[in-house]
């Protein structure tokens, strides 16, 4: 007797195989995901580049100058009194707790300080030499070597030496208005 053939479920392969397809979709959403993630704490990071930047263009307004530092309550001494960086930005942005960088420049060492380079370093596009970071594009830097401001204004390790600054360090530059005349 021969008895029918019953087909009630999938076999072992068939299970495998939509598995598989699982995953590796899972695998390419979850990458996609990560990048994006990256991609907005850099325009975070940036946002709080312009934010400090708006400060310190009204502080140069104010003082007539830039101050040598942005955290601790920070002023030149030049300001008229009661006048520090925090009158202008109360809170100053960080990044993930840690200050941004950020250096007065002057034409001599402990002096009037006439430009500033801040910057921050970026994850997306950093590590990867395929992935370009579109914000990296936008940063508006020349070369250090064309700024007539090399020494920091409050003294410290005079004659600033900066990293190369091109778009594959990772590192989003800005400067003041006044060193890009």
């Amino acid at each position: 007797m021969i008895f029918p053939k019953k087909n009630t479920g999938f076999t072992l392969i068939e299970l495998l195989v939509v598995i598989a397809i699982m995953l590796i979709l899972m695998t390419i959403v979850l990458t996609s995901l990560n990048k994006n993630k990256d991609l907005a704490t850099d325009q975070a990071r940036v946002a709080d580049l312009q934010t400090i930047r708006l400060a310190l263009e009204e502080y140069r307004v104010a003082c007539f100058e830039y101050p040598n530092k942005i955290y601790n309550n920070a002023s030149n001494g030049r300001c008229p009194e009661g006048i520090t960086f925090s009158s202008f930005l109360p809170q100053v942005p960080t990044d993930n707790g840690t200050d941004y960088q950020y250096v007065g420049l002057s034409n001599i060492a402990v002096g009037k300080c006439y430009d500033y380079y801040i910057s921050a370093q970026m994850i997306f596009g950093a590590e990867d030499d395929d992935t370009t970071n579109p914000l990296l594009q936008e940063d508006e830097f020349s070369d250090s070597s064309d700024w007539p401001y090399s020494e920091k204004c409050d003294g410290t390790n005079s004659n600033v030496t900066f990293a190369p600054l091109d778009d594959e360090d990772g590192i989003y530059n800005v400067r003041s208005s006044q060193g890009t005349n």
